[in-house]
C-alpha cells in the first residue's frame, strides 16, 4: 500500500506533536502514514486541493469551502477547563501586559495585527463580533496582516499593533513552549466559544480506512501512549465530528462580507468584501455557462455564449479534453475596474493586448479555457481556467502579461480584484476561492 500523506494548515508550533501523532496512527493502524511539512500555508493547502492529502488538520472556515472532496472525521477536545469537555475553542484577544487596554472597546482607533484573511479565528469571527456591535467599518485604526497567529502575537508583544485576535490553542501552546510569553501579554476578551478546527479525510477515501482512523483516534486517550501524546499537547480526547457541527463557523464568517476593519478598507470601498462575493457570483455564473455549452463542444475554439445578462460573453476553449476530465482545475478570477478618464489611446493598446494575451494563453501549456464577460456599467470580468496552480506563477512570469501590467493596465483601469481559486472536482464543481489580492492605481497594491 502506498503511504498515505497527512499535512496540516493550522500553526506551525503544533507541527512536532501531530508528526508524533501521524506517526502514532501509523503504528496503531499498521498503515504507511508521512506527516507533510511545507514552510507556507499555501502550499499545504494545494496538497488536500490535489488530493494528494488524504487528509489533516484545517481551519473549520477553510474546510466549510472544501466539502466537495473533504468531510470532517474527528475534532479534540482540549484538556482546560474553560472548554468544558466541548470540541470547541475560542478567539482570545490579546494586548500588551504594560498596556492601559482593559476591554475591547478599548481598542478603538487602534492598530489591529491578523494572521490571514482566511483566518476564523483571526479575522471572520472578529467580524462578526463587531457585527453583533454594530460596528461594521472601521472600528480600528488600522489592520495589517502579518502572515501567522505567532506573528500576530510577537507584533503585540513588540508593540508594533495594539492587538490581535488569537486562537487560544495556539496561544496555550506558545505559552507552553515559552512560559515568559505569559508575562508579556494578557488577554481583554475570549470571543466564542467556536468549533474547533476538524481533523478532515478526502471523501474518495475508503469507509472501512476512514472507520479505522476515526476508532484510533477517539479511543487513544485509553492507550497509555496515545494518552501520553495527548497530556502533552493538551487535548483531552478526540470525539467524532459531522459537517452540520460547523454551521456556526459558516454563519459567523457571514459577517466578512459586511464589516472592514480599518479607515483604509473603508475608503477604497472596491476592497469590501462584499465584493467578492459578488465577483464569485459572476464567476461562477461564467463557470456554469462553460459546462452548460460543454456537451456541445466538438473542439477547442473561440465562442460567443447567448446570454442574456451580458452584452458579450466570450468563451475560448483551450483543452477541451481537461475541461471534461473532472480533474481538480487552478482559477483565476481578473475584476477590473475601468478609469473611464483614460485616453483613446490607452483603450487602444488594452484592446490589442487582449488579442496578444488571447494568442498566448492558446498556446500556454497550463490553460485550459478563457471566458470575459462585460457586466452592465462597462467592466468586464475574466475567468481564466488553468490544469495546475503552478500555472498562475508562470503566467506572471510571461513576456506579455509583464508588458501589460507594466505598460497600459495601470492606467485604464483605477482598481483591480485579482481572484485565486479551485474548482477541486473539476468544471462541475463550484469555484472556491483562496486570495485576492487588490489593485489600487490611485496609490498602492494591498491584500
Amino acid at each position: 500500500m502506498q503511504a498515505l500523506t497527512i499535512t496540516s494548515m493550522l500553526a506551525g508550533n503544533m507541527d512536532a506533536i501531530y508528526a508524533r501523532l501521524v506517526q502514532y496512527l501509523s503504528q496503531r493502524c499498521q498503515l504507511p502514514l508521512d506527516y507533510a511539512t511545507p514552510a507556507d500555508w499555501q502550499t499545504r493547502e494545494r496538497l488536500f486541493d490535489s488530493g494528494e492529502a488524504s487528509g489533516g488538520l484545517m481551519c473549520g472556515l477553510i474546510y466549510t469551502r472544501k466539502t466537495a472532496t473533504l468531510e470532517p472525521l474527528v475534532a479534540p477536545i482540549m484538556a482546560a477547563a474553560r472548554y468544558q469537555h466541548r470540541p470547541v475553542y475560542f478567539s482570545d484577544v490579546i494586548v500588551r501586559a504594560d498596556s492601559a487596554f482593559g476591554d475591547f472597546a478599548a481598542l478603538r482607533g487602534q492598530r489591529w495585527a491578523l494572521n490571514e484573511r482566511a483566518s476564523f479565528s483571526g479575522h471572520a469571527v472578529v467580524c462578526h463580533h463587531l457585527h453583533t456591535l454594530g460596528e461594521t467599518h472601521a472600528y480600528f485604526g488600522d489592520a495589517v496582516v502579518v502572515g501567522s497567529h505567532s506573528h500576530a502575537i510577537a507584533a503585540v508583544v513588540a508593540g508594533e499593533a495594539a492587538a490581535a485576535a488569537i486562537d487560544s490553542t495556539v496561544l496555550e501552546r506558545a505559552i507552553a513552549l515559552n512560559p515568559a510569553l505569559a508575562s508579556q501579554i494578557r488577554s481583554v476578551a475570549a470571543l466564542g466559544p467556536s468549533p474547533i478546527p476538524p481533523m478532515v479525510v478526502q471523501k474518495n477515501m475508503p469507509p472501512s480506512l476512514k472507520q479505522q482512523l476515526r476508532e484510533a483516534l477517539t479511543t487513544m486517550n485509553q492507550d497509555p501512549m496515545g494518552a501520553a501524546l495527548l497530556n502533552e499537547a493538551g487535548i483531552a480526547q478526540f470525539v467524532a465530528v459531522n459537517d452540520a457541527d460547523y454551521d456556526d463557523i459558516r454563519q459567523k464568517a457571514a459577517a466578512t462580507q459586511w464589516v472592514t476593519l480599518s479607515p483604509a478598507e473603508r475608503e477604497r470601498s472596491f476592497a469590501h468584501p462584499q465584493n467578492s462575493a459578488r465577483d464569485l457570483a459572476v464567476l461562477e455564473h461564467m463557470r456554469k455557462a462553460l459546462l452548460e455549452v460543454l456537451p456541445t463542444l466538438s473542439g477547442p475554439g473561440t465562442y460567443i455564449y447567448p446570454d442574456p445578462t451580458s452584452e458579450r460573453h466570450r468563451q475560448i476553449v483551450i483543452d477541451l479534453a481537461r475541461l471534461k476530465s473532472g480533474q481538480a482545475l487552478a482559477v483565476v478570477g481578473f475584476c477590473g475596474q475601468r478609469n473611464w478618464d483614460c485616453p483613446a489611446e490607452i483603450s487602444h493598446e488594452i484592446d490589442l493586448a487582449d488579442k496578444a494575451l488571447v494568442r498566448d494563453l492558446s498556446v500556454f501549456p497550463y490553460t485550459v479555457s478563457y471566458s470575459s464577460l462585460k457586466l452592465a456599467d462597462g467592466n468586464w470580468i475574466n475567468l481564466v481556467i488553468l490544469n495546475a496552480a503552478d500555472g498562475i506563477e508562470a503566467w506572471r512570469e510571461g513576456k506579455t502579461h509583464k508588458q501589460v501590467v507594466d505598460g497600459p493596465s495601470p492606467h485604464f483601469y483605477s482598481t483591480i480584484r485579482l481572484h485565486r481559486g479551485v474548482m477541486p472536482g473539476g468544471l462541475g464543481s463550484p469555484v472556491q476561492l483562496r486570495s485576492v489580492k487588490l489593485f489600487d492605481y490611485r496609490g498602492e497594491m494591498t491584500d
